[in-house]
């Protein structure tokens, strides 16, 4: 059924930390965004989905003293979520999947690229309705 509107759910995005281990540490960003989609034809109640990503951020947080600074990591994670948040209710409100985003943090521009080698239990998911790991 068609989508009539997207919109993102009180308390999202929501931005974390995403550790992976294996030969050395990996940390990315790991994204999450509720959302309650309207269709034209469906139901009158919006039905919520959960959009989701993962992200390799460059350059590396870790060497900005900002992020070191007790409770900034949370702050930080949250700006990219926020970032990622931004293209999913652009008209026509057909969601792509986020190859790449851009934020300001702190003095500091980080550009973070989609991360396929997250953990095989967290999924990329940027779609309503579509697949799970975008094209």
């Amino acid at each position: 059924m068609p989508i009539a509107k997207v919109a993102i759910d009180a308390g999202y995005p929501v931005g974390q930390e995403l550790k992976s281990r294996g030969q050395s540490l990996v940390r990315g960003i790991k994204v999450v965004v509720q959302v309650s989609v309207t269709r034209t034809d469906g139901p009158k109640k919006p039905e919520r989905q959960q959009l989701r990503g993962t992200y390799k951020p460059d350059p590396n947080p870790h060497d900005n003293p900002a992020y070191n600074k007790k409770g900034a990591q949370a702050r930080f994670y949250d700006a990219a979520a926020e970032a990622a948040s931004q293209f999913l209710t652009t008209a026509p409100y057909a969601l792509v999947a986020i190859n790449e985003l851009q934020f300001y943090w702190e003095g500091q521009t980080y550009r973070a690229e989609r991360w396929d080698g997250s953990p095989r239990s967290y999924k990329n998911k940027w779609q309503v309705d579509g697949p799970e790991v975008p094209e």
